[in-house]
């Protein structure tokens, strides 16, 4: 925030696209100079999730029945997709280990993504249009820390991209 970092998280792997790697090192600099805007985002998870309470009607009845519902996104896989102003698409997901049951999840939503973006350019070539092509960075870090990221960026937030 204001230059301060607030938290750094490791980055377990992470994957760019073909194109921006073959970029001249000059032309990536000028591209990552300043922070991109997010401009949507689409996630396994509620940005912020919602606690429902139910008043009770009298103090018997709260002693009775618990009053809140409890949060399921903590069991949730984490999954998310940031669509920044230049084109770039920035995808953030949980470490998967295994095929257990979130790995289906995350995958199934990588695919999900994949059809879309297929589906949209099945569609503009079908109106003799060029495709538009947004390259990709994907990023694999711990689920709890890419749960952090997700609900900590604000909905129209900015993101810096520092490539080493």
């Amino acid at each position: 925030i204001k230059g301060v970092t607030v938290r750094s998280i490791p980055v377990i792997s992470y994957r760019t696209a073909s194109s921006l790697e073959g970029i001249d090192h000059y032309a990536m600099t000028s591209l990552v100079s300043s922070p991109f805007i997010i401009h949507s985002s689409e996630s396994t998870i509620p940005k912020e999730p919602i606690m429902v309470t139910i008043a009770p009607r009298d103090t018997a009845e709260a002693s009775r029945r618990p009053n809140i519902v409890p949060d399921t996104s903590m069991v949730a896989p984490v999954c998310f997709e940031l669509r920044l102003d230049s084109g770039i698409r920035l995808v953030i997901m949980q470490d998967c280990e295994g095929n257990g049951g979130d790995c289906r999840k995350v995958k199934r939503f990588i695919f999900r993504l994949a059809m879309r973006d297929a589906w949209r350019g099945l569609k503009r070539s079908a109106l003799i249009r060029m495709p538009e092509y947004e390259p990709e960075i994907r990023i694999v870090v711990s689920k709890a820390d890419a749960r952090i990221v997700y609900r900590a960026l604000p909905y129209k937030g900015m993101v810096a991209i520092r490539f080493r």
